[in-house]
């Protein structure tokens, strides 16, 4: 028998997989125009709905894209809606394109951009089901031949026939938005966010906390945001009549038995302090999963850079003070770094007021998550990392305010590298004094700040009094000059 003469047995055709339209919808995201963008991300983020093997095939391009373009909008948003539903594959994804330092802060890029807000059921609002949506997709990436007679490309009709009420069948465009458009007039963006509003404010999880509050009504008029430590829900609170604007915290979760109460009691010391200087609690609660209700703040010390010099002494009188009255209720705040100095966003006073914010969390959610997410490294202080120089506690604040306000006044941060790098820093080095790095910064406050960030706690003030003390002796001086 002659070699090869034998048939292999007839095989199907291989299925198409979604990985094939993945590269081109990528690109679709760095489109000129918004619509094509938007599409863009709303079709992968279909292909990637109920699906973990699709739901690979369509983050790992998008993560390895990230880890060289950062900042990228779309790609951003793409990310964050997909890691409302494949939030493991998102986080796995971004480990294994990227060392765990710039994953992490990648991994936060992405919780606290806000997602193209799509609908929980994809494939209903499209009134399409993934094979049809494939079939699209096949003929835009892998289009028919022309016909030469015709002069036009078979096929190219992107039409789809669907049935009206009344059973009449009608074309409709046959992109991925078209079919979830064609009932409501009003601009995707628009209507997609009135869909995610209407879906916090209708969610058992929003509906029982309402009913829990001390509020008579809670009104959702923006979509849910990932921020540090939470999802936040902008509401607009009534109290006796009574209306002001508050954010409605959904505390993240490990899903540990232990973990409500720990919150619940960190919470509830944050809410018995009443200070200028920290962000302002109205109510919370441990149930239906930890939550509190505070002022709205949406802008952080990291998002200034170096401040003014009169900024930085507002800054620098107003902090101290603020540390002081947390200690003085025996509250430990645990967490400070740029990102936890935050801004109103309801007055123009409040845009310059920094408060501290996020309040004792840190005590809990570093034993429950990786640290970094939620505390810049560059700003723990040493006990953070060896044992030997204590525990965490007042002293641990005073350090960490200290950095802060070298940030504050220079505009870059203590240190900076790699996590072991920074670590090995922090144990070892002092950052070059401020006035080296500013001009206007005068050499007493050079000595402030290396006696609040010193490495072991004795050598570190005593209090937060005597901190805010020497801080505000100093700024009457300049401000009298």
């Amino acid at each position: 028998m002659e070699t090869g003469s034998e048939l292999a047995p007839e095989q199907s055709p291989p299925e198409v997989g979604t990985s094939l339209f993945v590269p081109s919808l990528v690109e679709g995201l760095h489109a000129d125009d918004d619509e094509t963008v938007e599409s863009a991300g709303f079709a992968l983020c279909l292909l990637a709905q109920d699906d973990p093997e699709s739901a690979r095939d369509v983050v790992t391009p998008l993560t390895e894209h990230l880890v060289d373009h950062p900042r990228e909008g779309p790609v951003l948003r793409t990310l964050a809606e997909l890691a409302e539903t494949h939030g493991d594959a998102v986080r796995e994804s971004l480990f294994a394109a990227a060392d765990p330092e710039d994953a992490r802060v990648l991994h936060g890029h992405v919780r606290e951009a806000e997602g193209w807000g799509l609908p929980e059921d994809l494939w209903a609002a499209t009134g399409t089901d993934k094979e049809g949506l494939v079939e699209q997709l096949q003929q835009l990436v892998d289009p028919p031949e022309v016909d030469d007679d015709e002069g036009e490309t078979a096929g190219d009709d992107r039409t789809l026939h669907v049935e009206t009420d009344t059973g009449e069948e009608v074309e409709e465009d046959g992109s991925p938005m078209a079919a979830a458009e064609r009932v409501d007039t009003r601009p995707a963006s628009v209507r997609r966010r009135h869909e995610r509003i209407q879906r916090v404010a209708t969610s058992d999880v929003f509906l029982t906390i309402e009913s829990r509050s001390h509020f008579d009504e809670l009104e959702v008029i923006a979509p849910k945001t990932e921020r540090r430590y939470a999802n936040v829900v902008r509401t607009r609170g009534v109290t006796d009549g009574e209306e002001r604007g508050v954010a409605v915290r959904l505390c993240h979760t490990p899903g540990e038995r232990g973990f409500s109460p720990e919150v619940a009691t960190q919470l509830a010391d944050w809410h018995r302090v009443d200070e200028s200087g920290v962000v302002a609690t109205a109510d919370w609660g441990e149930k239906p999963r930890p939550w509190v209700a505070t002022e709205y703040v949406e802008e952080t010390l990291a998002d200034r850079g170096r401040l003014t010099p009169r900024e930085f002494l507002v800054h620098a009188t107003t902090l101290t003070a603020a540390l002081a009255q947390l200690h003085q209720h025996d509250v430990v705040h645990g967490g400070i770094d740029p990102h936890n100095v935050a801004y109103g966003a309801d007055s123009l006073d409040d845009a310059t007021r920094p408060m501290l914010d996020n309040v004792g969390l840190m005590s809990v959610y570093r034993t429950y998550f990786d640290p970094t997410e939620y505390l810049d490294p560059r700003y723990a202080a040493p006990e953070y990392f060896e044992r030997e120089y204590g525990k965490l506690d007042h002293a641990t604040d005073i350090y960490q305010l200290g950095m802060v306000l070298y940030n504050a006044s220079t505009g870059r941060p203590p240190f900076d590298g790699s996590f072991a790098e920074i670590r090995q820093q922090v144990l070892k080095q002092q950052p070059p004094a401020p006035s080296t790095l500013n001009d206007a910064v005068p050499e007493a406050f050079d000595e402030i700040v290396a006696k609040a960030t010193g490495k072991q706690k004795l050598t570190r003030y005593e209090t937060a009094t005597q901190f805010h003390r020497d801080v505000r002796r100093l700024c009457e001086q300049l401000l009298e000059t």
